[in-house]
């Protein structure tokens, strides 16, 4: 095949260099691992790829700390390919641009909870799709959540076969930096908005990265408070091991229902 317009000749795009690059347009950057996680077999096989597709110029990668992994961004080239074999994707995506150190974590550990639903959709046949919007978002808008003083991090729209009503779900990553008063205004906004005003069905928590004490601790933390705010039925609290195990891990082991109990029959997510 012909390389497209100002591809260089040393290196041959493959199907899964397409679908690398669509993934990393669509979280904006990713790191390594987790470009891994459901392309490759090995990080030490994703890096050696990811070193090919940046000597001929689609990607650049920057690092936030030593001790942490790479970061992979798309150049202009690398864009123009993805726009090019996936049109329908650009306006998901975002354009490159410098990778913020502050903030960098609570972007990986969200996209980590973005790539398991990926992973489950590809296991459960009665997931038959999802659009995922970042805080502020189409979705955020389409449900007026500003209204209610409530910006989640993410909300997903979990499409469903046989023309059943779509669900939403709030997304939150935590880092163990915002204090339990916090916390606890956010319980109550999410109760009204799930069994009150039935505008979402469910929210998905996840913690990692934890700035200050430990992961297990926190979560633990966020289950009671959870349950004092009468939402544990239609919450689930992920940690990353949960959500980057493969094969994946059904979110029915976790704390609650996906969803509220108004809707908990229609969906399937075991695996």
């Amino acid at each position: 095949m012909t390389p497209p317009k100002g591809i260089k000749d040393d290196i041959q795009l493959q199907e899964r260099d397409y679908r690398l690059m669509l993934l990393v347009w669509l979280l904006g950057y990713a790191s390594t691992p987790q470009i891994a996680i459901d392309l490759f077999p090995s990080v030490d096989r994703t890096t050696q790829r990811l070193r090919r597709l940046s000597l001929g110029g689609y990607l650049h990668s920057s690092t936030m700390g030593s001790r942490d992994p790479r970061l992979w961004q798309l150049t202009a080239l690398g864009k123009r390919i993805v726009a090019e074999r996936y049109p329908a994707h650009v306006e998901r995506g975002r354009l490159p641009r410098a990778i913020p150190n502050q903030g960098a974590k609570h972007h990986l550990l969200l996209s980590d909870l973005r790539l398991y639903l990926s992973a489950l959709r590809r296991t459960d046949p009665a997931l038959r799709a999802f659009t995922w919007s970042n805080a502020g978002g189409q979705h955020h808008q389409d449900l007026q959540l500003a209204t209610w003083r409530l910006n989640p991090d993410a909300v997903v729209k979990m499409e469903h076969p046989g023309g059943q009503q779509a669900r939403f779900i709030g997304c939150e990553a935590d880092r163990g930096t915002e204090s339990m008063k916090v916390i606890r205004r956010k319980l109550r906004v999410y109760k009204q908005l799930i069994d009150e005003e039935h505008i979402l069905d469910g929210l998905w928590w996840i913690v990692g990265h934890v700035s200050n004490g430990n992961e297990t601790t926190r979560i633990g933390a966020l289950t009671r408070q959870a349950h004092k705010a009468g939402i544990g039925h239609a919450t689930r609290i992920f940690s990353r091991g949960h959500v980057l195990a493969r094969p994946v891990l059904s979110p029915a082991r976790l704390l609650g229902s996906a969803l509220s109990d108004r809707q908990k029959s229609p969906i399937r997510l075991t695996h």
